[in-house]
This record gives structure tokens, sequence and C-alpha cells, in this order.
């Protein structure tokens, strides 16, 4: 809360002169699981809340399927504030950003990091290839799949993203094991 209170009125780059309400992310704070997406949409930047989408009605139908309650998650963006184009993000807002990210992967505490979509696996995962090997940010196991706007996009896709949802909820069954 601390965390969020600081940065609420963040002005460090240019993406906050154009948005709505900075979208920090939500959840349960002592979560296993922390969901990182790109950036907010429009509906988010209305809100100043994940999951108020078409999108984010679909991750949470995808979550439930392998038994995830959105109640057990943490969810944020690498990028706090909505750009203007979803072509282009700021390197400024990318990296102030990820220094906020950082903090909240630091005060959670995550077995798991699900990262959805590829600008964020690009900027967590720079040197790794491609979604669905598990790979490590900052000593947490990490995830990568589809962001659900990809899913709508492309219902192709949809296959290969249950294949990772099931790789997902077999690491976290383990781990509860230990």
């Amino acid at each position: 809360d601390s965390l969020r209170l600081r940065i609420n009125d963040c002005t460090l780059c240019e993406l906050s002169y154009g948005r709505k309400r900075i979208v920090f992310g939500q959840g349960n704070q002592n979560a296993k699981l922390i969901v990182v997406g790109d950036f907010p949409n429009e509906a988010e930047d209305q809100k100043g809340l994940i999951l108020v989408s078409k999108e984010g009605r679909l991750l949470v139908q995808i979550l439930q399927s392998i038994a995830i309650s959105i109640e057990s998650i943490y969810l944020t963006n690498i990028v706090k504030c909505k750009p203007e184009s979803k072509k282009s993000v700021p390197d400024t807002a990318v990296y102030t950003c990820l220094k906020i990210l950082d903090k909240q992967i630091d005060l959670i505490q995550p077995s798991l990091i699900l990262i959805l979509g590829s600008a964020a696996e690009k900027i967590l995962l720079p040197k790794n290839e491609i979604a669905g090997n598990i790979q490590v940010y900052r000593t947490i196991p990490v995830i990568s799949t589809y962001h659900p706007s990809q899913l709508i996009e492309n219902p192709d896709f949809l296959q290969k993203a249950w294949i990772d949802m099931r790789r997902i909820r077999q690491f976290l069954y383990a781990t509860s094991q230990e």
C-alpha cells in the first residue's frame, strides 16, 4: 500500500500526461503467482484496475479452467500507465515502471511469475526465446504465454496457451506439496 501511495502521482515519464489513472496492480499480496501483462488498456486506464475489459474476463476464465482463483493471485503490468500507441512504449516508461515491478515482486515474493504478452516477455526475459519454457527472472521461475488480447485476435494460439496454463498449474501444485 505504501508503494502504491508513493507512485500515485508519478510524473517520471511522458505516459503520465496521457493517462487517466495509474494501474498499479491488484490482488493477493501473499500470492504464489504474479501475473504480469504488458500495459493497461483503455478500460483499465479508465477504472485504474486490471480485469475490467474483455481481455481481463478471458484471463479470469482461463485461470479458473486450471483451478486458480483470481483471489489467490496478484496481477500487474510492466508499464503502469496506458501508452498512446500499442506499438510503442517509451523506454523511459519501461525502465521507470520496471523498478516498481521489481519492488512489487520483492514485497510479494511469489513462487512463479506468469508473463502475458510479448512486450513483457522482451523486457523481463530479453535473452531468452519463445513462450513456453520455464525461465528465471531475479531467481524466480517464469512461464511466458500469450496475452489474452492475442488469444482474442488469433484463436489458433489457444491450444499453445492451454499447454502453458497446464504447466503453470503443475508447477504451483508441485511447489505447494514441498
